[in-house]
């Protein structure tokens, strides 16, 4: 039999109390994968109505919300912008929320002809003023995908949607609809 020294047969004991006053310790929990953050799903700006949240600060006189098109199931925003800088204003509270494109329908009338531009501004301010410029076509929708980088919004707030004229002389009529935001490219 092998002797212990009192100094020794103290710590065994103090071991052997701890361990069953549950005073041990466990050991550590295996680490765990980070919690990613999920991508929004895409947010409907407008598609035959405004969408929760977002309301129409564009003159009177220049949009018309939900309009017939002759033709079409959809209801789509038209624009009558017979002045430079006149269009579709769509607000809604400061938001970033990991949106990286703008995906939206737009439509001319005979004979087409015109640009709109597209802007995303913070606070009244166009966060690139170059924003994004689309020829009108005639008849027919054209899909429009714009990465909010080209609008400076991809991590910037920005609390307002223009589809505005960009020239000098009246915009023929222009339909908008389907407009969204999307966390990567829209579908």
């Amino acid at each position: 039999m092998r002797k212990i020294g009192i100094s020794s047969a103290i710590a065994v004991s103090a071991l052997a109390l701890a361990a069953t006053q549950g005073g041990a310790q466990a050991p550590a929990p295996a680490p765990t994968a980070p919690k990613l953050t999920p991508a929004p799903s895409n947010m409907v700006v407008y598609d035959n109505q405004l969408e929760s949240g977002w309301t129409n600060a564009s003159p009177a006189n220049v949009v018309t919300i939900s309009s017939e098109v002759t033709g079409s199931t959809r209801k789509p925003i038209q624009v009558d912008a017979a002045a430079p800088g006149q269009g579709v204003i769509l607000k809604h509270a400061p938001m970033t929320a990991g949106y990286r494109a703008l995906s939206f329908l737009i439509q001319g009338v005979p004979p087409g002809g015109g640009t709109v531009q597209v802007l995303a501004l913070a606070n009244g301010t166009p966060l690139n003023a170059t924003g994004k410029v689309e020829q009108l076509k005639a008849g027919g929708w054209t899909k429009v995908q714009v990465p909010l980088h080209d609008l400076g919004a991809e991590n910037a707030p920005f609390d307002t949607i223009e589809f505005i004229n960009n020239g000098t002389a009246p915009t023929p009529t222009f339909f908008v609809t389907d407009v969204s935001l999307c966390p990567d490219k829209c579908s």
